[in-house]
């Protein structure tokens, strides 16, 4: 049962791309908005998930701000996912000119000197393009972590996809692993680690908005162990269905900080980029869900 329903996702999703890859990103961006409709004010998609983090977040916004920006959120949320289905599709010249690295000589000293860099980065605009443009626009190789997916027809699709543009997909798990491996290689890895963290006892908790969070320890982990260099990667959206992104140093020498602190100057880092523009995020995601220190009952 699962095997066939996981195939016909899979064919639901090449047909969908193929549909996708031959309507102009004019007519893409009107279904956008019917999607955007179909989520806010239809299924109110998480309405009150959205609203509640941003008045966690923002106390002092007034209720006309929380709902222009909650608007803009879902605008967003809808042009994600119309551009990542178009992304499988679109040339490497469609692809460097809608999501251009502005920097990537930030980190080319490091990777000159034979060294690994870690690039991290959070879910705000089009992460997705990221995957697929960064490596057309870095002469290292580039590879991404990853959740896989329990759909394995999916999983492989998304893979060799990736690879066309020189992308490698690394799986949570064996992460650890493929880095050490490469300590002293110069290569680029991409993690997005803004999201709740699946083994929240290995949570690193930070101060973030004001409240305790936890934060994924992985990079931080990583980047002090192996004096890995750490940069954030702001993705802003120049006008619809065009991104630059912006490489920021974090650590450069990460065996002097902890592990801690360099968890703690990405969270700070992804708490100034979402202060200056809030509704770029993903604010469907619960991100206060875990607890520190569980009610009694």
């Amino acid at each position: 049962h699962s095997f066939f329903m996981n195939f016909f996702s899979y064919i639901f999703i090449l047909l969908l791309v193929f549909i996708f890859s031959i309507l102009p990103f004019r007519v893409l961006y009107l279904f956008s908005d019917f999607i955007k409709w179909v989520l806010k004010d239809l299924i109110k998609y998480r309405t009150h998930v959205v609203e509640d983090q941003l008045r966690k977040c923002f106390p002092h916004m007034s209720d006309q701000e929380i709902e222009n920006i909650k608007d803009e959120n879902y605008r967003n949320l809808a042009d994600l996912v119309v551009e990542s289905i178009k992304g499988f599709s679109m040339s490497e010249d469609a692809l460097k000119t809608r999501w251009k690295l502005i920097n990537a000589e930030k980190i080319e000293a490091f990777l000159k000197q034979g060294r690994p860099v870690i690039v991290n980065t959070a879910h705000y605009n089009n992460f997705e393009w990221g995957t697929l443009a960064f490596a057309l626009q870095s002469h290292y190789p580039v590879k991404g972590v990853y959740k896989p997916l329990t759909n394995h027809f999916i999983e492989n699709y998304l893979k060799r996809n990736r690879a066309k543009t020189g992308m490698e997909l690394l799986p949570m798990q064996n992460v650890g692993q493929k880095i050490s491996q490469f300590k002293e290689q110069a290569s680029i890895f991409i993690f997005i680690s803004d999201q709740s963290p699946s083994k929240v006892e290995k949570a690193h908790w930070i101060n973030f908005f004001g409240h305790e969070t936890a934060f994924i320890h992985g990079v931080g982990q990583y980047s002090s162990e192996y004096n890995i260099p750490v940069f954030y990667c702001d993705i802003q959206r120049v006008k619809r269905g065009y991104y630059e992104a912006t490489l920021t140093e974090l650590v450069a020498e990460p065996k002097l900080p902890s592990a801690y602190k360099i968890t703690r100057t990405f969270a700070t880092k992804v708490e100034q980029v979402i202060v200056q523009k809030p509704a770029p995020w993903l604010w469907t995601h619960k991100r206060w869900k875990h607890r520190r220190y569980p009610e009694k009952k």
